[in-house]
């Protein structure tokens, strides 16, 4: 038997059994079982005591407009609790008789079928239910201010334990150190040694005396500081791939060359410059290495030239 064979006929009554008035507070809802071919799940007619039942909202009532057995809910009954009870194997058909009474066409099947069972458990109100509001602001500056303590006790601190320390999650700890307190984590760069403590104090030494010298005469310093330094200079150095670009037409093939490496042959060259330019080149002699004794001797030199 198909759901759709099913013709329903609502009567409503009062709780003596006569034709509803506007005090009334039963609901009959008795199905017509003339083709029926198996038992109903419950009888034929049943008498729902809306009191001790769900109820359905006045804003549905003021929606409906039902004439069932010369019968007629009207909005003078918005003041009344009404139910609809659908049995489970026939929500469909009912529903589908209801909305052909609808006189504004607000309400669907899939809207009762999702609604009725929440009116069975006491839900009297389509609205949608108060909520616990806005998500808990996570961001606060405290939390700000705690997870820079951290970073600066320890700098190499993981985000997952950073968020483990302060209860929040991992995105939010990464929101944090990117766009409140700007930080990255960066690997080290590879230098050629360490300085120590001695020689960052001799170089901060150093540095406030030549800043005390230039104040006294700024022209007479730049005219005898001299800076040094050493690099590799190899015999044949490649373009790179930038300074290799070519301009070419659309659709036209783009320029080929072959790869090449540095040179193996390569010489050390040692380089002194002040405020006016280059003053002096060595270059290194080859299977020698640069030591303090080289730059003493070098410095010697550079003063008798």
């Amino acid at each position: 038997m198909k759901r759709s064979d099913h013709a329903w006929s609502t009567v409503v009554t009062s709780g003596w059994g006569s034709p509803m008035s506007t005090s009334a507070s039963r609901l009959h809802v008795t199905p017509n079982v003339s083709n029926r071919r198996r038992p109903c799940r419950i009888g034929p007619t049943q008498t729902v005591d809306l009191t001790e039942r769900c109820t359905v909202p006045a804003n549905i009532l003021n929606r409906l407009n039902l004439a069932t057995n010369s019968v007629a809910i009207t909005s003078a009954l918005n003041n009344y609790s009404i139910l609809l009870l659908i049995w489970n194997f026939a929500i469909v058909s009912f529903a589908k008789n209801i909305i052909i009474t609808i006189s504004m066409g607000g309400i669907t099947a899939s809207f009762i079928r999702n609604f009725l069972p929440e009116f069975r458990c006491g839900r009297t109100s389509t609205s949608d239910a108060e909520r616990s509001g806005r998500p808990k602001e996570v961001i606060t500056p405290e939390i700000v201010d705690k997870i820079h303590e951290m970073i600066l006790d320890d700098r190499r601190m993981k985000v997952r334990e950073l968020a483990h320390a302060v209860g929040i999650s991992t995105e939010r700890v990464h929101h944090i150190l990117h766009e409140y307190l700007d930080i990255r984590k960066l690997s080290p760069r590879w230098v050629s040694r360490l300085l120590t403590l001695d020689h960052k104090r001799n170089r901060v030494t150093t540095s406030k005396e030549c800043l005390a010298m230039f104040s006294r005469n700024p022209d007479e310093f730049l005219r005898r500081f001299v800076t040094v330094d050493e690099t590799w200079i190899h015999h044949n150095t490649p373009e790179t791939k930038e300074q290799s670009k070519q301009w070419v037409s659309r659709g036209e093939r783009g320029p080929r060359k072959a790869k090449q490496s540095l040179s193996a042959n390569k010489a050390m060259a040692t380089v002194f410059w002040d405020a006016r330019g280059v003053i002096h080149i060595d270059y290194l002699e080859k299977g020698k290495t640069i030591t303090g004794e080289y730059y003493s001797k070098l410095l010697d030199r550079f003063d008798v030239d």
